[in-house]
């Protein structure tokens, strides 16, 4: 069995990395600059290394403590966001999660998650997220022709990166708060479309999906609903997503995994 570790970068009150851990992952460091979040993040992991400035970590940094199996983070969403001013991948917070690549790169971490707001996938006429897939595999990734869809899978020289929108409110949160959650893996590793508990077979990038109501998977729901009983909404989202036993890549269920 793997080790489950891992370090978070723009951390903010470290939301994500309580889901974390009550799947069963250990916190080796957050990555934080903003000053009342890092407060709160020295509260609850007070032996934690809290880095600040992503821009001058680096891959040593993060693996004093040993290669994390995961380098998590939601980089900056101004830049993408459809109430800004769209710079996208190009702006000077968006453009930091090219940062966040860097240091997977630099920490040789297996896994990789990155997490954002929808906007991502209209920025740039949708180039901005064939940006992100392309940094995650190491190959050119193109635009879908009918834009992106709700998920799919990308491959490429280094790595394979799957993505899947996510909605807070079908895991036990009375808000719809839609998000991209992409995983991706080095060549080798686990299927991250499997993690992801993507329900369609895929290959390359699927037709996009023009329904517009949100809804989510029944094999996905019944784990989802165990799981609302005792975390709250966004720990739920993660402790589905990230708990996975060892080498095993297929996702558990909440329930299951205990």
């Amino acid at each position: 069995m793997i080790p489950l570790t891992y370090v978070e970068l723009f951390a903010g009150a470290g939301g994500l990395s309580l889901g974390l851990e009550m799947a069963g992952w250990r916190c080796l460091g957050h990555a934080e600059w903003d000053a009342f979040p890092r407060r709160i993040l020295t509260h609850r992991w007070p032996d934690v290394p809290l880095w600040g400035d992503v821009t001058t970590l680096t891959g040593a940094d993060i693996t004093a403590n040993g290669i994390p199996t995961l380098l998590s983070g939601g980089s900056p969403c101004q830049d993408l966001s459809v109430a800004g001013k769209r710079a996208g991948l190009d702006g000077d917070r968006s453009s930091l999660f090219f940062h966040q690549l860097r240091l997977w790169e630099e920490s040789g971490a297996p896994y990789c998650l990155w997490e954002n707001v929808l906007g991502a996938f209209s920025s740039n006429v949708g180039g901005d997220f064939a940006a992100v897939l392309s940094a995650f595999v190491g190959s050119p990734v193109a635009v879908p022709r009918d834009g992106w869809a709700k998920s799919g899978v990308a491959a490429g020289a280094t790595g394979v990166a799957a993505w899947r929108v996510l909605d807070a409110q079908y895991f036990g949160v009375p808000q719809r708060r839609r998000r991209i959650f992409v995983l991706g893996t080095r060549t080798g590793g686990c299927d991250p479309a499997e993690v992801l508990a993507l329900t369609e077979s895929l290959s390359g990038h699927p037709e996009p999906r023009r329904e517009t109501r949100e809804g989510i998977a029944d094999d996905a729901r019944s784990g989802v609903e165990s799981t609302i009983r005792y975390l709250t909404g966004w720990d739920a989202q993660s402790k589905r997503v990230f708990t996975s036993a060892g080498d095993t890549p297929a996702l558990q269920s909440a329930e299951r995994s205990g």
